[in-house]
């Protein structure tokens, strides 16, 4: 029977907003992401290794295929929310500039688009 793994990419800088940002793995997300090629290439049979295509999930997937040198796929498929503006801002600037926007974000779908004000989204 085939198994399929989910992993989350190592730690990033917790002071941005994720989503489709490109923020790269801090020096402990970089250690757990070795750590986890290292049991991963002991305790499990991995014959390869789809990833998302933004950075952070990039350099996850190369660390661990670093160790277990199978094919890597990248694909935007695997994104996690877009956050439209929000991506790779800074906590406090999208706190401030997007209160509304920040208090509602898990509330519903609805997605910042770059044409429109955020408070006619949340209307």
């Amino acid at each position: 029977m085939e198994k399929v793994y989910l992993i989350r990419h190592g730690e990033d800088d917790r002071t941005v907003r994720g989503g489709w940002s490109n923020n790269k793995l801090t020096k402990k997300g970089i250690i757990q992401s070795k750590k986890l090629a290292i049991y991963l290439k002991e305790y499990c049979k991995i014959e390869k290794i789809i990833s998302s295509d933004l950075e952070r999930a990039k350099q996850t997937a190369s660390i661990i295929n670093s160790l277990l040198n199978v094919d890597i796929e990248y694909t935007h498929k695997l994104r996690e929310m877009n956050n439209g503006l929000l991506a790779g801002m800074k906590n406090e600037l999208a706190e401030k500039n997007f209160p509304r926007v920040i208090l509602q974000y898990f509330k519903d779908e609805r997605k910042i688009s770059r044409r429109r004000k955020p408070d006619r989204i949340l209307q």
